[in-house]
């Protein structure tokens, strides 16, 4: 089974980024990703080798996707290549320094063109802005299994073919 983040002693943080548009800039049809940070506040690397996708209100289910990547965990200030969980563990020499947690990013398809094409029928004029869970799935070199949670609102509209612009 997984353990859930609270479940231990130090936990991994989900900051969400957008791009931003450029003003006035018809939108193409495009997948749709969005660069997800994870702050790692333990002394481990964290293996992250799946996620789920659900938009929520749209039918269309949950979608699993693969991915490799590494969150990196806590490294001393002094010698950035130490893992560590205290500042006593960054010693180096006679000066101590301080663990700091390390963020990591990784990109989340959160719409690719199927899904798009599923959702965009039935979006109002206007557009509709729907909720996306995601639940990221991954494990440390110690076995323990990770899952982690966040969710962000998503704007769906079609600008295909419209002859319109982007709001400033």
């Amino acid at each position: 089974s997984y353990k859930t983040l609270a479940e231990k002693l130090d936990q991994v943080t989900l900051t969400f980024h957008r791009a931003e548009d450029e003003p006035g800039t018809p939108e193409p049809f495009t997948e749709t990703s969005v660069n997800v940070t994870f702050e790692n506040h333990q002394k481990l690397d964290i293996r992250i080798n799946s996620y789920t996708v659900e938009i929520l209100g749209t039918g269309v289910g949950e979608v699993t996707r693969q991915v490799t990547q590494t969150v990196t965990g806590k490294r001393c200030s002094n010698e950035p290549t130490r893992s560590c969980a205290l500042d006593a563990d960054c010693l180096v020499g006679q000066a101590i320094g301080t663990c700091i947690p390390s963020a990591s990013t990784v990109v989340v398809l959160l719409a690719d063109f199927t899904t798009k094409n599923l959702i965009i029928p039935d979006v109002e004029p206007g557009g509709k802005t729907l909720d996306v869970d995601l639940r990221f799935f991954g494990s440390d070199v110690t076995g323990a299994q990770w899952q982690a949670r966040g969710s962000i609102s998503a704007r769906f509209d079609n600008f295909d073919n419209c002859g319109c612009s982007l709001a400033n």
